[in-house]
């Protein structure tokens, strides 16, 4: 059977927007607006919020079509004259949740470059297909700033791709804004990738174009599956390298290294659009539970779990399991030894992973080789969860932008048996490599 997997994205924050109504100042993941019944694009979300994936592309198409004149009219500017504030953010917004049900059907699309048109980025300095795509390259050798705010961390990891991708088609130079946390951790990946790395709080240069890292799918036309870079360009510092080492000499006496994220416990999420992920408190939440883990451990005596989750989200085990339990070195720059840990997988085949669909579990993915990639597992548990990189048909299927698997749960208690059959999957796997 076919499999389906939509694409939005984790965001993090907001930013106000050029339009005439205050309220709506939420730029490219505006809940309010999402959740309205009183705009023209109601129906449209409601349909994208129930997955009917088609049924929402035909109805946002034809709103817009209503909306949109099309006489004789062609550029962005002058959409803007004839088009008050207020529909043009209506327009825009729309236009990305039609992206995302778009790629939900795997299908490439320019609407993504709305993303630019939500931000505060004067018309002056967008950037077009046109552009990109001239056959005498007007974008050769001039200096692009490319945004990475609004997003989640671990979405700057999956899309970096993208800004080489402009590169290389335009031959510009890339600027690279990203948040100050994340500058020297992604030194290296700018480094071989030969951008220019600022972070967000400096003020940047003047240049003549600006867009953001997102709006980059729709400019470039690019496939999900397009972002799978042929190799890892993240690297972590070689005291992280050598922290982690220590801790999997386990490995030589022939056991199996698990490695668990259970995620953020009790994280409300608000995906590009506008659309918010259910959750309650008892099962509904991205985050894994521990006893899948304590389970595994139980189940096979050869198993060392080694905990990647954040402190405030450990898993809990019981004390005789804890010889067999870890907790990985604590990084001195974000993501450090989570990268370390995910190079050396990329070498040493008796590691399997698990973990949810959030920033930190997408940084350690796109920090392994196209091999490792197979032996690492993204777990949903919420049978309700449509996020980009996940939702499909089926309750076993390859993960969007990487080699990785996505086991999805009936229901949010069978984690403990998916997580097992996961296991076992890519155990098998493991021993037809050797």
């Amino acid at each position: 059977m076919k499999k389906y997997i939509t694409l939005v994205l984790i965001i993090m924050f907001f930013a106000p927007l050029d339009c005439m109504e205050p309220e709506q100042h939420k730029g490219p993941m505006d809940s309010v607006w999402f959740y309205d019944e009183t705009h023209a694009f109601a129906q449209a979300n409601q349909l994208h919020q129930e997955q009917k994936w088609q049924a929402a592309t035909r109805e946002y198409r034809d709103v817009l079509a209503q909306l949109k004149p099309t006489d004789n009219v062609r550029t962005p500017d002058e959409m803007h004259h004839i088009l008050d504030n207020t529909t043009e953010c209506h327009i825009h917004k729309a236009q990305l949740n039609l992206a995302a049900c778009l790629m939900a059907q795997r299908q490439e699309t320019e609407h993504w470059a709305s993303f630019d048109a939500l931000l505060d980025i004067s018309k002056p300095k967008h950037i077009s297909s046109d552009l990109i795509h001239h056959h005498k390259k007007p974008l050769k050798d001039q200096t692009i700033l490319v945004r990475t705010d609004h997003i989640g961390l671990g979405d700057i990891f999956c899309f970096l791709s993208a800004a080489h991708e402009l590169k290389k088609r335009t031959q510009c130079h890339i600027l690279l804004s990203v948040p100050k946390v994340l500058k020297e951790t992604l030194a290296t990946a700018a480094r071989e990738y030969g951008f220019s790395l600022i972070s967000s709080k400096e003020v940047p240069p003047i240049t003549l174009h600006e867009t953001h890292l997102i709006a980059l799918l729709g400019h470039l036309h690019l496939k999900p599956s397009q972002m799978n870079p042929e190799k890892v360009v993240f690297s972590a510092p070689e005291r992280a390298m050598n922290a982690v080492l220590k801790q999997l000499l386990v490995l030589e006496q022939g056991n199996i290294l698990v490695v668990a994220d259970r995620g953020e416990v009790g994280r409300q999420t608000t995906l590009i659009g506008g659309k918010q992920l259910p959750y309650d408190t008892m099962h509904h939440g991205r985050h894994l539970d521990s006893n899948p883990f304590t389970v595994l451990l139980n189940n096979h005596s050869n198993v060392i779990l080694m905990d990647s989750s954040s402190e405030n989200n450990r898993i809990t085990i019981n004390d005789k399991q804890k010889d067999r339990y870890l907790t990985i070195a604590p990084e001195q720059q974000p993501f450090d030894t989570i990268i370390a840990l995910g190079r050396i997988m990329s070498k040493k085949k008796n590691i399997i992973a698990f973990g949810p669909n959030m920033g930190q579990t997408n940084v350690f993915a796109r920090s392994l080789d196209h091999d490792a990639q197979k032996r690492m597992a993204f777990i949903i548990p919420n049978p309700q969860e449509n996020d980009m990189r996940m939702e499909g048909e089926g309750s076993k299927y390859k993960h969007m932008i990487s080699n990785c698997w996505v086991y999805k749960c009936e229901t949010p208690l069978d984690q403990t048996q998916v997580i097992e059959q996961a296991y076992n999957d890519m155990l098998e796997y493991t021993r037809e490599k050797k």
